[in-house]
């Protein structure tokens, strides 16, 4: 594994909680508790496991700066609204999953 690798891997981790996420919700709407509890804590392993190789990767490439890669104003201000609402809502569930655990 290189670390041209890492965002491949975080993006089939967040595939996959999605998909344990989408399952627990099914399995509440039936009434199936156990295994919509087993969906959602495995989801949020599965999450963890994403936040450790992002936040490895992005300590491993440290300088390295990728530039917007568009052309236009247009498309350059919807890349950075899109990419400071990513910012805000990352920061926001570093406190909301916690938050979330300790209601459940």
């Amino acid at each position: 594994m290189t670390i041209q690798d890492i965002p491949t891997l975080n993006a089939a981790l967040n595939a996959t909680a999605t998909v344990l996420i989408t399952a627990g919700f099914i399995f509440i709407k039936r009434g199936n508790r156990e295994a919509h509890r087993a969906c959602m804590l495995t989801a949020g392993a599965v999450s963890a496991i994403f936040l450790i190789g992002y936040v490895t990767h992005k300590i491993l490439i440290r300088g390295v700066h990728t530039p917007f890669g568009g052309e236009g104003a247009a498309l350059r201000a919807v890349y950075f609204t899109m990419l400071l609402s990513h910012i805000v809502l990352a920061i926001a569930i570093a406190y909301l999953v916690p938050r979330t655990f300790l209601f459940a």
